[in-house]
C-alpha cells in the first residue's frame, strides 16, 4: 500500500478508474474521471475528472486539479453542501478532507435540477523524506457527507455540517460587528477590525475585495450589507 503523504486538508474531489496518461514536452498528466460512492438517497449526483500534473522540476512541480459536475436530484433548493473527499495513488501525494460550499451570504440556493460546477487545483512540492512509495492501486472517492436545504431541513451525518454552521454564524456575527464599528469608528476603524486575522471563509472574501479595491471601505461595506441582506432572508426563509 501507498502510505499518505500529507494531512494537509486539500479541498480535491477524485475517484480513479483506467487513468490515463499524456506527455506534453517534460510535464506527466494524469487523467482520471470522478466516482460517487454509493449512498441511496443522496441529494446530489457528482461526476467529472481529476488531473494530477507533474512538470518534472522546480519547487511546486507536482499539481492536482479537479472539474465537477454537481446535479441537484432533490426536490429542494439547497443551501449548504459538505462532500468528504480522499484521493490516493494518483500523485506524489494524498489527499484528504473536506469541501463545503454555503450560500447563506449569496442570493440564490442550489435550487431543485439545477446543475452547476466545481474547480479547483493546489500545486505542492517534494514530500518530505520518510516517504514510502510502492505499487497500488489508484483510488479516489467522493461522498455527499453533509446537507442543508434551504428550508432548515438536512441530510446526511449532522456532525459533519457542524463546522460549516459554525463558520456561518461566526461570520455573520462578525460582520454584525464590522458593520457597527463603520458607524461608530469610521472607515479607519472598520479597515483595522476587518484586517484582523481569521480563517472564516465570508470574512476572508471581504478582506480580499479590500485588497482588490485598493483598500476601498466604502466597496467593502456595500458587499458586506449585500452579503448581510442575503443572509437574512435566508434565515428568515428557515424559520418559516
Amino acid at each position: 500500500m501507498r502510505k499518505t503523504l500529507a494531512s494537509a486538508i486539500f479541498l480535491a474531489v477524485m475517484m480513479l478508474d483506467s487513468p490515463q496518461q499524456l506527455l506534453s514536452s517534460s510535464q506527466l498528466e494524469t487523467t482520471s474521471p470522478v466516482v460517487q460512492i454509493g449512498q441511496d438517497g443522496s441529494p446530489l449526483e457528482i461526476s467529472g475528472n481529476v488531473i494530477a500534473g507533474d512538470e518534472g522540476s522546480g519547487v511546486l512541480r507536482y499539481s492536482i486539479s479537479r472539474k465537477l459536475t454537481v446535479n441537484n436530484v432533490s426536490s429542494k433548493s439547497i443551501m449548504l453542501t459538505v462532500l468528504e473527499v480522499n484521493t490516493r495513488n494518483i500523485s506524489k501525494i494524498d489527499v484528504h478532507g473536506t469541501r463545503e460550499d454555503d450560500d447563506f451570504f449569496r442570493p440564490d440556493s442550489f435550487a431543485p435540477n439545477a446543475t452547476k460546477t466545481l474547480e479547483e487545483s493546489r500545486r505542492f512540492g517534494e514530500p518530505t523524506a520518510g516517504a514510502v512509495f510502492e505499487p497500488a492501486a489508484p483510488e479516489a472517492t467522493i461522498r455527499v457527507a453533509f446537507v442543508q436545504f434551504a428550508d432548515g431541513s438536512t441530510w446526511g451525518n449532522p456532525d459533519a455540517g457542524k463546522r460549516a454552521l459554525r463558520e456561518r454564524y461566526l461570520s455573520w456575527d462578525e460582520m454584525k460587528s464590522l458593520s457597527e464599528a463603520y458607524q461608530k469608528e469610521g472607515e479607519k476603524g472598520f479597515g483595522a477590525k476587518l484586517l484582523k486575522p481569521t480563517d472564516l471563509p465570508a470574512i476572508l472574501k471581504l478582506q480580499r475585495l479590500y485588497a482588490d479595491s485598493r483598500n476601498d471601505t466604502a466597496v467593502v461595506f456595500n458587499e458586506m450589507n449585500t452579503m448581510l441582506r442575503y443572509a437574512d432572508l435566508h434565515q428568515r426563509a428557515m424559520q418559516k
